[in-house]
């Protein structure tokens, strides 16, 4: 029996921590639909989830 996957629009993919093979889920921020993350979608996430760079101040 093939399982298949909950539809989830990148636009509205969100992410979150998740006991699994990628250690990521995805969710959907319109219907709440939840599934484990693919490993190119858990790649994303791992980059969505670095610190943001302090910006430089300017030199006077």
């Amino acid at each position: 029996m093939t399982r298949l996957r909950a539809l989830i629009e990148p636009e509205t993919m969100r992410f979150y921590r998740a006991a699994g093979l990628t250690g990521w889920a995805t969710y959907d921020s319109e219907t709440g639909a939840t599934r484990a993350a693919t490993p190119e979608e858990a790649a994303r996430a791992e980059e969505l989830a670095l610190p943001v760079p302090a910006p430089e101040e300017p030199v006077a």
